[in-house]
């Protein structure tokens, strides 16, 4: 019976110890961590954030970066004919009028070649070497105009455009008030 008693005294004495020793084990980590974080704090200084600025100031070097960044794109990203077609033959006088896109509407060959040009809703008479849209004309055949840009050579075909009706009536408008004025 004694044997038993002493048994009992042992474990409940070595239990015992397990608890205390984890009860204390956990009390000095929490009182770790209450001191790691008071070092913490009195190693900022009062008034700033370091990592907050370093945080701004890497926002605001971005922000310089990319205000200095220019963007050109060769073609307006926001032009939806290039993905919608329209077949009618005014919905096509409109895409030209929209775009900044030349029309060659018609070649003139007399002492020196001129090909009639529509740009912006402009009518315009060019010669090889005139310059429209930052396109410099290179030769004036049969078929259309060419042009050179930044290297590049550019063909325009002639094109024919159809009036809207209400274009036609602006027409026939014009030549009666100028008949009448003549007359």
């Amino acid at each position: 019976m004694d044997d038993r008693r002493t048994r009992f005294f042992w474990s409940l004495s070595i239990l015992l110890a397990v608890v205390i020793i984890l009860w204390e084990t956990y009390s000095l980590v929490t009182l770790h961590n209450q001191r790691v974080g008071y070092e913490l704090s009195m190693k900022r200084e009062l008034g700033t954030d370091v990592e907050l600025d370093s945080v701004i100031n890497f926002l605001e070097a971005r922000l310089e970066e990319r205000a200095e960044f220019r963007f050109k794109a060769n073609e307006n990203p926001l032009d939806l004919s290039r993905a919608v077609y329209l077949t009618d033959n005014a919905a096509e006088l409109f895409q030209f009028r929209q775009k900044n896109t030349i029309r060659v509407s018609a070649v003139v060959y007399g002492i020196e070649p001129m090909a009639v040009v529509q740009f912006h809703g402009e009518n315009m008479q060019l010669a090889v070497g005139d310059s429209v849209a930052g396109e410099r004309v290179i030769d004036i055949t049969p078929e259309g105009m060419a042009t050179l840009k930044n290297g590049g050579r550019n063909l325009y075909k002639i094109t024919a455009a159809t009036l809207s009706p209400e274009e036609i009536e602006k027409i026939r408008q014009n030549r009666r008030l100028s008949y009448e004025e003549t007359n």
